[in-house]
């Protein structure tokens, strides 16, 4: 909300709390959805390398969780973005 509402730097850092709260437990899915949230605050606060980054993030915690449909939603999220970024 904080990002749709542009305030990126509030947005990010609650994001990127999330991100390290995620970190510190072994739960994949929750990290990779951290990762996946983050990345959507970047994307609103126009840095799609930085999101693209935190998708690859995503992805790799989905598929060490074996989460095919988490694996494959991010994935094509990552296509999109990188698709999108300025060349």
């Amino acid at each position: 909300m904080l990002a749709r509402r542009s305030e990126h730097a509030e947005a990010k850092r609650l994001a990127l709390e999330a991100v390290a709260i995620g970190e510190a437990t072994d739960n994949l899915n929750m990290q990779g959805d951290a990762n996946a949230d983050l990345a959507k605050v970047l994307l609103l606060a126009g840095k799609p390398d930085e999101a693209a980054a935190a998708l690859g993030q995503a992805l790799e915690r989905y598929e060490r969780k074996g989460n095919l449909v988490s694996a494959l939603r991010t994935r094509a999220r990552l296509g999109e973005v990188q698709d999108e970024a300025p060349r």
